[in-house]
């Protein structure tokens, strides 16, 4: 079964890739791969049929 990651830990799976193909030193890693900050959002929806939904 395949594993579904969240968008940030796609992220951070893309980061180690690169940071491994470029040989990137372990402390420019780390500080990129912390996340600094974080924007939580939500918005109404309204669909055709009318249903409405907070995403």
């Amino acid at each position: 079964m395949v594993e579904k990651l969240s968008l940030f830990e796609s992220g951070q799976a893309q980061l180690d890739e690169a940071a491994s193909i470029l040989n990137l030193e372990p402390g420019i890693h780390a500080i990129l791969r912390g996340s600094m900050r974080e924007l939580h959002v939500s918005t109404p929806l309204r669909m055709d049929d009318g249903w409405k939904a907070l995403r």
